[in-house]
C-alpha cells in the first residue's frame, strides 16, 4: 500500500472527535509545506501545539516540523490574513462524509477551515455565513462550486448512516443490479470505507466478491449485525498498525482480519496513526518540493540564458547590418544635414535600399530598417 492511503470517513469520525482537544487555541502561523500540506502552530496560554492538515487524508498534532526559514507561499500568505487573531471553537465532521471543520472565531465574527478529503481534497475558508473566501483550488462541478464568493455546500452524500442501516439499506439491496459486486454496492452505499466493508463481509462468513443476487435475507441480516460489530469496535479507543518487511502497510480502528499475518502495533489515537504512517510521505514531500524549487530555478535560468543568446545574436546582425551599409547610411545622414526639410517619401525615394520607419525632424531621430 502506498503512502498515500486516504482516511475513510469512519476513521474521520473518531479522528473529528479527538481534535477536539484544541477547542480554545489560536491559530498563531499557518504553513504550506509542500503540494497539499500544511501546518498550523497553535497556541493556548502557555501551551504550543503543531496541527498538520493533509489533503485528502486529514488534521493530527505532529512533532515533526519540515518547514525550513524560506518566505511563505502565497496560500499560506492568504490563509493567515483571513485567520489572525482567531481561535478554534470546535472540530467537526461534515454530513457523515470525508469533511472535516474547524469552527472559529475571533470574538467578533466566526469563520470556517474546511478539509476537503474526496477526490484531488481541498482547503477552503469561508466567512459566517458560510460563504467561501479562498479555497486551495477552485473547481465548479455540476451541483456545486468552491470558488470566493461562492456559498460553501458539501459534497452530495447519498449514503445511508451506519448508525440507522435498518430499513433503508434492505430497500436498497432490493432496488440494487442484481450482478453488481457485494462489496461495490455496500461501499457505495455505506460510507465507512472498503477496508471495514469488507472486514465485515468476511466475519460475516460472506466473500465480498459475491453477487447481490446471491445474498439471501439471512445472509443480510448477518451483515448488518457485522457492520454494526465493526464500528462498535472502532469506538473502543484500539487502533492499529501494520507493518510487513519493516514497513508500515496500513493501519485501521479495528482490527483487520486479512492483516493477520503482518506485524500489528497498537497506538492510542488516531492522531498517532496518521503521524507514525505519514511521518516518511511529510519528508519525502518536503524534499521533493525543494528538488522541484531547484529544477524550475533551474529552468527559469536556462530560459533566461537562452533569451540573453537570442539578444546578443539579435544586436550581432544588427551591428553587421550597419557596418555592412555604413556608407549608405553616412550619405542618408548627410543629406538631412543638408535638406533639413526633408520628407519620409522624399528620403525614402532617394534610398530605395534602406526602409525609412520613422523620421522625426525636430527630435532630430530617424528610425530605419536595413538587411
Amino acid at each position: 500500500m502506498n503512502y498515500m492511503r486516504e482516511i475513510a470517513a469512519l476513521e474521520l469520525a473518531i479522528l473529528a472527535k479527538e481534535l477536539r482537544e484544541f477547542d480554545g487555541f489560536y491559530i498563531d502561523k499557518f504553513y504550506e509545506e509542500s503540494t497539499g500540506s500544511f501546518r498550523m502552530r497553535l497556541s493556548k496560554g502557555g501551551k504550543r501545539e503543531n496541527l498538520r492538515i493533509m489533503l485528502k487524508v486529514g488534521a493530527w498534532r505532529t512533532s515533526s516540523i519540515e518547514t525550513g526559514g524560506g518566505a511563505p507561499t502565497n496560500f499560506a500568505m492568504a490563509v493567515r490574513s483571513r485567520l489572525r487573531g482567531f481561535h478554534i471553537e470546535n472540530a467537526g465532521q461534515m454530513a457523515g462524509d470525508r469533511v472535516l471543520e474547524f469552527r472559529l472565531s475571533n470574538g467578533k465574527e466566526a469563520a470556517s477551515l474546511i478539509v476537503e478529503m474526496m477526490g484531488r481534497g481541498n482547503l477552503i475558508i469561508t466567512d459566517s455565513s458560510m460563504k467561501i473566501t479562498l479555497a486551495y483550488s477552485v473547481h465548479v462541478f455540476r451541483d456545486r462550486s468552491i470558488r470566493p464568493g461562492a456559498a460553501y455546500v458539501p459534497p452530495k452524500n447519498d449514503s445511508v448512516d451506519y448508525g440507522k442501516l435498518d430499513p433503508e439499506i434492505r430497500l436498497r439491496f432490493q432496488a440494487a443490479g442484481k450482478e453488481a459486486s457485494l462489496i461495490t454496492f455496500l461501499t457505495k452505499n455505506i460510507n465507512i470505507g472498503a477496508l471495514y466493508i469488507e472486514e465485515a463481509l468476511r466475519r460475516a462468513g460472506i466473500n465480498p466478491k459475491d453477487k447481490i443476487s446471491s445474498i439471501q435475507e439471512e445472509q443480510i441480516e448477518r451483515i448488518l449485525l457485522s457492520i454494526d460489530s465493526v464500528v462498535r469496535e472502532s469506538e473502543a479507543g484500539s487502533y492499529y498498525m501494520y507493518a510487513a518487511d519493516g514497513r508500515k502497510a496500513d493501519f485501521s480502528v479495528c482490527s483487520i482480519s486479512k492483516y493477520s499475518g503482518l506485524k500489528r502495533t497498537e497506538l492510542g489515537s488516531v492522531q498517532a496513526l496518521l503521524d507514525d504512517f505519514y511521518a516518511d510521505r511529510v519528508e519525502e514531500e518536503a524534499d521533493n518540493t525543494q528538488v522541484e524549487e531547484l529544477e524550475s530555478s533551474i529552468a527559469k535560468q536556462r530560459e533566461l540564458m537562452r533569451g540573453m543568446d537570442e539578444k546578443i545574436a539579435s544586436y550581432k546582425n544588427a551591428g553587421e547590418a550597419i557596418l555592412n551599409n555604413m556608407g549608405r547610411i553616412n550619405m542618408l545622414i548627410d543629406e538631412l544635414k543638408r535638406r533639413r526639410r526633408a520628407t519620409k517619401e522624399e528620403l525614402q525615394e532617394m534610398f530605395p535600399d534602406i526602409v525609412i520607419k520613422e523620421l522625426d525632424l525636430k527630435g532630430k531621430k530617424i528610425t530605419i530598417g536595413i538587411d
